[in-house]
């Protein structure tokens, strides 16, 4: 029963041999269960930290942040439109028209543009003749007047308004207008 009495003693702390001082070991049983769970937190901290950092690492390469390709921004043509090169005429007078509008009475007032190529020259001489003027600006005068002004005076409708201008001068010129700018756009409301 000796071997019973000294197990029970407590003269050995986590399995080490009790000091030989005074037959009792240093700090105790408290002080080995506090170095315990000071090592489980700190494993536990490290444990997350090294959990956190490859969460952030794995999102972060998914997601190409940081990625210099993808921070490039790319401009669309579209948005972006290169400088025109075409010639314009600017020989159509400027014009008021009456808006569709029923309830309220608004004017245009316009002055229009038409692109064509450098390079065609017979499409300047063609918008040089009287009756061409007469009826593209009577075409134009025409398109507007069917139009409310809520349409006209929405910015995001401004190239869908060049297109169906250039659509009904194109009518009048076989297709040789390439692009429609405006030197004045207003709309009064009176």
């Amino acid at each position: 029963m000796a071997k019973d009495d000294e197990f029970l003693d407590g003269d050995e702390v986590a399995g080490e041999p009790a000091a030989k001082e005074g037959g009792k070991a240093k700090g105790g049983p408290f002080a080995s269960a506090m170095v315990m769970q000071i090592l489980k937190w700190v494993a536990i901290i490290i444990g997350l930290i090294v959990f956190i950092v490859t969460v952030v690492v794995v999102v972060i390469n998914v997601m190409g942040i940081g990625n210099q390709a993808n921070q490039q921004m790319t401009e669309s043509p579209e948005y972006n439109p290169k400088p025109l090169d075409y010639e314009y005429f600017a020989d159509i007078d400027e014009f008021r028209v009456d808006a569709a509008d029923k309830d309220k009475h608004v004017l245009f007032v316009v002055k229009i543009f038409l692109g064509y190529d450098k390079s065609d020259k017979p499409t300047s001489q063609v918008l040089q003749e009287p009756g061409k003027k007469i009826l593209i600006t009577d075409a134009v005068h025409t398109w507007f007047q069917k139009q409310s002004s809520e349409y006209i005076r929405n910015v995001d409708n401004k190239d869908a308004i060049r297109e169906q201008i250039k659509h009904e001068v194109n009518y009048i010129m076989e297709g040789k207008i390439k692009d429609i700018r405006f030197g004045k756009f207003e709309v009064l409301s009176l």
